[in-house]
């Protein structure tokens, strides 16, 4: 962390301001790098502990909904290579060791719901051997199965909040799937349990014993801080900037439809995949770099313009998925650190693109500031009324990852990929995601199916390509003049 703080001190003070935000959105916060008095400290007992505010969110929604499959979070890897599969289930067994809440339910103990953490935990991978399947197949095979598994419900009450599945193909191939409830996990955990999983499957399969540290904080222990940190002048400032920056907002994205909303939405979704071209995504690099902002802006500003010209809104509010692990103590810890945060821009045909870029980079540095409020603090903020047709506050989601979906060691004689697994769920109206940290950058548009067919998002993909490839041309014209008509509310 010093290293990095001098880094920080040497910059100029725009570049140090990127830096820092780039940093942010990955859930590092250096302005929070508290005195050791101010540190996370371990809880001192193995007793029950409280739910952190956003998994009490979660864990509500689940009691209203156990069966819904969109409480699972599923992680699939493509592996090639001479995989050991004991090895792999060896390696399972310690990363369960070693962190609390790959071992953790959920119970209701004098009335609140509590997480236990249980002092072991057996693991146990089923072995899915598709070779009698004719080879064009069984990689079709795998991914229907994949996808029924994602679905299966757990109970939170009962370990393990995780299944394993490791699919055979052939010799040297091999597809594995890691299905968790939400309530143990984020991306980062993933990210986290990856890294440490691949060390320790290379000790077992080359004899050489691993030695790690266990982690200085278990998610128990930030729980608790969390409950004790959201008091006095904290809580008063982040309550009295989200009042000010959502106070008066509608709250609801109105998009063109093609089916009325329902008094009651299911979460039955599906994904639109895609490909950046390698010319565009350059261009928005560069366009960034111009205009002193982050790929990120970039996008959700892409963003922002395209629901503007859809629903006709001037007041365009977005959620991004915030991995709210801001102290350092936390950024290996394994558990539901998960909370989105809300962008909200005035949108208006007058404004040039490069004009609503800069809000965003104005909004995206306040916003970040006061990241710490967790959204289902958020909600309770802005006392909305029960409406169990659309998620709250937000309709629109915007992810971006730029981190590796290629998994590398040193000294690893497999190749592991991450796979795109279409869950067949939807949290909110649409989701624009964007994957660029490999050479050949994807995303995905997720949707609600009981708003939209798949034309329509089709339809839309195509737009956001042309509306990017119009402001990387001139990003001085005015939103009313990028290349979509609209027309009884709807853009063709």
């Amino acid at each position: 962390m010093d290293d990095l703080q001098k880094r920080l001190a040497a910059l100029p003070p725009d570049k140090r301001k990127l830096l820092e935000m780039a940093l942010k959105q990955k859930g590092i916060d250096v302005s929070k790098a508290a005195p050791q008095k101010e540190r996370i400290k371990k809880r001192g007992h193995d007793g029950p502990s409280p739910l952190s505010i956003d998994q009490l969110r979660l864990w509500e929604s689940y009691q209203e909904t156990p069966d819904d499959p969109r409480h699972n979070n599923y992680n699939a890897q493509h592996i090639k290579g001479q995989l050991d599969p004991d090895a792999l289930l060896s390696a399972y067994q310690e990363i369960v060791r070693r962190h609390e809440a790959w071992r953790t339910v959920f119970r209701v103990i004098d009335g609140k719901p509590m997480q236990v953490i249980l002092p072991q935990l057996e693991v146990e991978m089923e072995r899915i051997d598709l070779r009698h399947l004719p080879l064009e197949e069984r990689r079709e095979t795998a991914n229907r199965l994949m996808v029924e598994a994602t679905r299966v419900p757990f109970d939170v009450t009962e370990a393990p909040l995780f299944r394993i599945q490791l699919f055979r193909l052939d010799e040297e191939e091999h597809i594995k799937l890691w299905v968790t409830h939400h309530l143990i996990t984020d991306r980062i955990t993933y990210m986290v349990t990856d890294q440490e999983l691949l060390q320790f499957y290379m000790s077992e399969v080359m004899g050489n014993p691993l030695q790690l540290a266990l982690p200085d904080v278990q998610y128990a222990d930030w729980t608790e801080w969390q409950h004790n940190y959201l008091q006095g002048d904290v809580l008063a400032d982040l309550t009295a900037f989200w009042k000010g920056q959502l106070g008066g907002a509608s709250l609801k994205l109105d998009l063109p439809t093609d089916h009325p909303r329902p008094a009651v939405m299911s979460y039955e979704g599906k994904r639109k995949h895609f490909r950046l071209p390698s010319d565009l995504f350059q261009g928005i690099n560069l366009l960034a770099k111009n205009e002193g902002v982050t790929p990120f802006m970039v996008f959700l500003a892409a963003y922002d313009a395209l629901l503007h010209l859809y629903s006709g809104q001037e007041d365009i509010v977005v959620g991004t998925p915030y991995v709210n692990r801001s102290r350092l103590e936390v950024k290996n810890t394994v558990g539901y650190f998960l909370t989105p945060i809300v962008f909200r821009l005035d949108v208006h045909g007058e404004m040039t693109f490069r004009g609503l870029l800069q809000k965003v980079k104005e909004v995206n540095v306040a916003v970040h500031k006061h990241a710490d409020i967790p959204f289902g603090l958020l909600v309770d903020l802005m006392e909305l009324a029960p409406d169990q047709s659309r998620h709250p506050i937000f309709q629109a989601m915007f992810v971006h990852v730029d981190v590796p979906t290629v998994q590398v060691l040193e000294g690893m004689p497999l190749s592991i990929v991450d796979l795109d697994i279409d869950g067949s769920t939807s949290k909110y109206d649409i989701v624009f995601a964007v994957l660029d940290a490999n050479e050949e950058p994807k995303g995905f548009w997720e949707f609600n199916a009981d708003l939209f067919e798949q034309e329509t998002i089709e339809q839309i993909v195509s737009d956001m390509e042309r509306l990017l490839r119009a402001v990387l041309l001139d990003p001085s014209q005015k939103l009313a003049d990028l290349p979509l008509r609209v027309k009884e509310g709807r853009a063709i």
